[in-house]
C-alpha cells in the first residue's frame, strides 16, 4: 500500500507504507484526526471565553452605572432642614417621585434604543448569524448613532420673533 504526500504536504511523493511505520511510531491519520480535533476544542474554548468575558463587561457596566447613581445621589443630597414635620414629609415624597421619573426616562430611552437595534438586527439578517459578535456590536452602534441623531434633528421651540409689518415699515422710514 501506497501514501501520497500529496494529502500531507500537497506535494506529488509516493512513498511505501512501510516508510511510515519506520519514520513513525504511532500512526499519521490518527495524529492529524486529533490535530483537528484539539484545533476545533480550542476555537470553541475560545469562543466561549469571549463570549462570557463580553457578558461579564456588559452586565459589569449596568452594575456599575447603577452604584455611580446612587453615589451620585448621596453625594449630593444635602441634608435639609425643615421647620414642620409636613414639609419634610412633602420632600421626601418629592424626592421619590423625581426618581420614579429619572428611571422612567432611562426605561424610556433603553425602550428606544432596543426597538432601533431590533430594527437594525432584522434589517441586516444578522438572525442567521448570530454567533458573530462583532456584526451584533456594529447594529448596536448604528441603533445608537440613529438613536442620537433622529435627537438632535428634532426641531427645538425658539423664543426668536418674526417681524411684523409696522417694524419693517419704520425701518425702512429711517432708514431714507
Amino acid at each position: 500500500m501506497f501514501i501520497t504526500w500529496e494529502s500531507i504536504l500537497g506535494r506529488h511523493l509516493v512513498l511505501p507504507m512501510s516508510f511510515f511505520y519506520l519514520c513513525l511510531p504511532c500512526d499519521l491519520f490518527s495524529i492529524m484526526d486529533e490535530a483537528k480535533v484539539n484545533e476545533n476544542l480550542l476555537a470553541s474554548t475560545k469562543s466561549l471565553l469571549d463570549d462570557s468575558l463580553n457578558e461579564l463587561k456588559r452586565s459589569h457596566a449596568v452594575t456599575a452605572d447603577s452604584h455611580l447613581k446612587e453615589i451620585k445621589k448621596l453625594k449630593f443630597d444635602e441634608p435639609h432642614r425643615f421647620r414642620k414635620r409636613g414639609n419634610e414629609d412633602q420632600y421626601r415624597f418629592n424626592l421619590k417621585v423625581s426618581d420614579a421619573i429619572e428611571e422612567a426616562k432611562d426605561a424610556c430611552f433603553a425602550r428606544q434604543f432596543d426597538k432601533s437595534l431590533i430594527r437594525e438586527y432584522k434589517r441586516n439578517d444578522l438572525a442567521e448569524d448570530s454567533d458573530d459578535e462583532r456584526k451584533i456590536i456594529k447594529a448596536e452602534a448604528r441603533a445608537r448613532t440613529q438613536a442620537n441623531q433622529s435627537g438632535r434633528l428634532k426641531s427645538r421651540p425658539t423664543n426668536r420673533r418674526e417681524p411684523t409689518a409696522l417694524t419693517t415699515v419704520t425701518a425702512a422710514a429711517s432708514s431714507q
